[in-house]
Parts: structure tokens; sequence; C-alpha cells
């Protein structure tokens, strides 16, 4: 459903209590309804507190990177509705960045700043802690909340 993405053009839409999602109809609310649940959930959290992480893998204990190291991960973007909008893994590579340096989106410089080496969760990015009020090309809407499947793969000094 295209109606799905927060900042629709179309009219007549009902945004879902999340603030991350429209229905067109109410068969389409009741349709999505219990797979949307706890993501809901969990939104509405990270739009009152930043982002939310749910953690699916424990990594190694007490090997956080810190501040200027290059980390690299495995990554799976999607929107609340679960489609995809890039995947690392897709791509076959891994993605590297300096964590703390604002070469990544706030939500993931806060994010994989708290994991640890093999952890692997998903990230919860409110549109504040994601593109913001703008949004990216046509590939992110203004004020959409995002949510990322990353794997913290290890880390280097910058």
């Amino acid at each position: 459903y295209e109606c799905c993405v927060r900042q629709s053009q179309q009219k007549g839409l009902q945004l879902c209590q999340c603030k991350a999602m429209y229905y067109c109809s109410e068969e389409h609310r009741n349709k999505l309804a219990s797979s949307h649940a706890v993501l809901c959930q969990s939104v509405q959290k990270a739009l009152k507190t930043g982002i939310v992480k749910e953690i699916i893998t424990e990594g190694k204990p007490n090997t956080k990177p810190k501040k200027g190291q290059k980390v690299e991960v495995h990554y799976v973007g999607t929107f609340v509705t679960g489609e995809k909008f890039d995947s690392s893994r897709d791509k076959g590579r891994t993605f590297k960045f300096n964590i703390g340096q604002n070469q990544v989106i706030k939500g993931w410089d806060e994010g994989v700043a708290t994991m640890n080496i093999g952890e692997r969760c998903t990230l919860i990015c409110p549109y504040t802690y994601a593109y913001g009020e703008e949004g990216i090309d046509d590939v992110i809407p203004p004020f959409t909340t995002l949510v990322f499947d990353v794997e913290l793969l290890g880390f280097l000094d910058g």
C-alpha cells in the first residue's frame, strides 16, 4: 500500500496512532493491525525518547566502539510497513563509517555506539533521528520513521 508511508500525498487517509503510517480504509487498517501492533508501540516510544533499540542477538560483552572509531556493519533498512529501501546484505558488501562523526543519521551514530561486536539489533529511528523533515530524494519521504536491522561486525581506530 502506497498510502502507508507517512506524509503521503493522498487525501482522506487515516493516521495510525504511531504517526508513522497512514491507512486508506478500515479494511486496510484491519488487515495490517496485528502485524503492525508491536512495531507501532516501539515507534510511539521512539517518537518520545529518540531511538529504540531491540536486541536480536547479543554480542561479545564490553566491546562497544568509541567515538571516532571506524565501525563495520551489515544492515537492512525498512519503512514501518516492512518495505525494504536499502540493504548492505543485498549489495553483498558491508558498510563502514566513523562513529560519532555525523557521517550517518543520528539514529545510527547513537545506536551503533551502544552495540557490542557481534551484536545484531533493530534500531527504530523516528524522523528526527533519520532524514528529518526533508527526507532524501525519492527514496525516503519527509517525516519518515525508519527501521534498521543492524549487525556490528567490528571496528578499528579512526
